[in-house]
């Protein structure tokens, strides 16, 4: 059996063959570029992410802003005052999650008030007491389970009595 080709399919084929080519050649080039152009795009919405999750971390919205973090405080301060060693070695490290007032906030004035209670109020650091295993501090007694203060958040109050303010 003889294929008869004519030179217009031969030519056809031929440009199908240069394009596949071209395509081989120039196609890590495109692939390259379409992963730019979605890398780009992952990194705006990851940046765009990012800068919502610090404004919810940072509550810059709150009449007095705090920020949380995780700390790993070596000792904390008891019911009492009285101060406290935490239980740690190699492998425990005991971890609280704190909400504090933003540096140069706590005592301060609080934000979006009305004019008239902005200047009887303040912004103070709140507390509350959580469970850890400690000791007292500078004694070998054994440890035991007991509360330690941990900053909860950052409120606004307004002050009745003006000595409390100054």
């Amino acid at each position: 059996m003889v294929v008869c080709w004519n030179t217009a399919h031969e030519e056809t084929m031929r440009m199908y063959l240069y394009l596949g080519i071209l395509l081989i050649i120039l196609m890590p080039n495109v692939i390259r570029a379409q992963l730019s152009k979605k890398d780009k795009m992952r990194n705006r919405m990851l940046t765009e992410l990012l800068r919502v999750e610090r404004k919810k971390e940072l509550r810059i919205g709150e009449c007095c802003p705090s920020i949380t973090e995780k700390i790993h405080p070596r000792g904390g301060l008891s019911r009492n005052n009285e101060l406290l060693e935490l239980y740690r070695d190699h492998k425990t490290i005991q971890a609280f999650y704190q909400t504090k007032c933003l540096p140069g906030v706590a005592k301060n004035t609080c934000q979006f008030l009305d004019k008239k209670y902005q200047a009887i109020s303040r912004c103070v650091q709140k507390y509350t007491y959580m469970y850890a295993i400690v000791r007292d501090f500078n004694i070998s007694q054994p440890y035991r389970v007991d509360y330690i203060r941990i900053k909860t958040g950052c409120s606004c109050e307004l002050v009745t009595d003006l000595e409390e303010f100054s």
